[in-house]
């Protein structure tokens, strides 16, 4: 599995006008200030929605791409050894990014294998435009930790830590005399919400 982000490689830039005046002139009427002038490359307008809308499945069924906002997270089956199929989808896409004004990420671009042979072999790290993308042993996914070994322990205590950070919110809340309602509302807004994220995926699982 590689997890990629993108950049955008054009930037927008801003026109400003600065008034001033000559020494020894008597000063100006009072200016009226408005906004500053901003102008941005159309195409940076197009980019994200032609990259949705281009190339959304993947070439091999052996492989599957998952996109969401400005991240692509791409899952391959690996059979036999071989990579073909896998790294072809990969270059693949890098192309597509660079056919739509965007740039892999290779820095945040994280690389995980799910091994569970007796005999593992030392996987060959993934190549893009020259730059080699880290192998780790757990990534982040849409706000899930995953782990190269399928259980959900990172992700428990990543949980647990959010919502115990946000418990002392709740208790000096408690301590101002708010009323329940009030305490029930950011309870389910700020904690439940938390600790009920994706937990269709790891609750069956779940590890301490």
């Amino acid at each position: 599995m590689v997890k990629c982000s993108k950049r955008r490689k054009h930037a927008g830039w801003c026109l400003h006008k600065h008034l001033g005046r000559i020494p020894g002139q008597a000063p100006p009427p009072p200016q009226v200030h408005r906004p500053h002038l901003c102008y941005a490359d159309p195409s940076i307008q197009t980019t994200q929605q032609a990259f949705k809308t281009s190339k959304k499945a993947a070439m091999h069924s052996s492989n599957h791409i998952i996109k969401f906002a400005d991240g692509t997270t791409m899952v391959g089956f690996i059979s036999k050894n071989d990579k073909s199929a896998y790294r072809e989808e990969v270059q693949r896409l890098t192309a597509c990014c660079g056919a739509n004004s965007l740039s892999l990420n290779v820095d945040k671009t994280k690389e995980m294998f799910v091994d569970f042979r007796r005999a593992q072999r030392d996987h060959s790290p993934l190549i893009i435009d020259g730059a080699s993308v880290e192998i780790v042993k757990s990534t982040k996914c849409l706000g899930v930790h995953l782990a190269d070994n399928l259980t959900w322990s990172r992700n428990t205590s990543s949980i647990t830590k959010k919502a115990k950070q946000r418990l002392y919110f709740l208790r000096r809340l408690r301590k101002a005399h708010l009323s329940p309602p009030i305490l029930t509302t950011f309870y389910s807004e700020t904690i439940e919400s938390i600790l009920s994220s994706c937990i269709t995926t790891w609750f069956g699982n779940c590890t301490v």
